[in-house]
């Protein structure tokens, strides 16, 4: 995998992340990061080859930039900085960039993948706070959702989303489902103990 070109792409993606001001602190920078991080450490353990590790790297770093200029239509916006990057700082074969476009669209919910390179990124992507803090980073998610949609959540209410999210998670590939799958069921564990406290209240 090209190092160098790895590191236009941090770059131009950092970059952005800090000219831009903006209310994000659950989809910041660091997100982006530790996701990157998590697709290497797929990577590895699959045993993918340059090309595949250089596609998703490449779609791991760009795929929540479109938070920048548009929340709701983030992964478009994603898509248009990675072909505006493609076009005017590297040069790659149109089944790459393809592919990376691919990727970037299976962070979307409620998009299935079509390959295994996207299912792997997909999994990384929405159990991003499974593998981190699920408080932490929900209240994060919380405050960024308030700042920049203009709304409020009772606690009531955030709880009950946060509990609709983690019903609907369904890890699409094989690397998901063996490092992510206990951390959902424990989380949904914790949901149903507070549920039952709750109810004998």
């Amino acid at each position: 995998m090209s190092q160098k070109l790895i590191e236009k792409v941090e770059n131009y993606v950092v970059a952005l992340f800090e000219q831009c001001r903006h209310n994000l602190v659950y989809h910041d920078i660091n997100h982006t990061k530790r996701v990157v991080l998590e697709v290497k450490k797929a990577c590895d353990n699959l045993e993918f080859n340059d090309s595949e590790r250089l596609v998703l790297t490449i779609a791991a770093w760009f795929h929540d930039l479109g938070y920048l200029n548009n929340y709701e239509s983030h992964e478009a916006e994603s898509i248009t900085e990675f072909q505006r990057f493609s076009e005017d700082v590297i040069d790659l074969t149109p089944e790459m960039s393809q592919a990376i476009i691919g990727c970037i669209r299976a962070t979307e919910m409620g998009v299935f993948p079509k390959n295994e390179l996207e299912a792997v990124i997909n999994d990384i992507d929405i159990a991003y706070a499974l593998y981190t803090n699920f408080k932490i980073e929900g209240d994060k998610l919380r405050e960024e959702k308030e700042a920049i949609q203009d709304v409020i959540y009772t606690d009531k209410q955030w709880k009950e989303s946060q509990e609709h999210f983690l019903k609907a998670i369904q890890l699409k590939s094989t690397y998901g489902l063996r490092n992510f799958q206990s951390l959902l069921t424990r989380e949904l564990e914790k949901i149903n103990v507070d549920n039952l406290g709750n109810n004998d209240t």
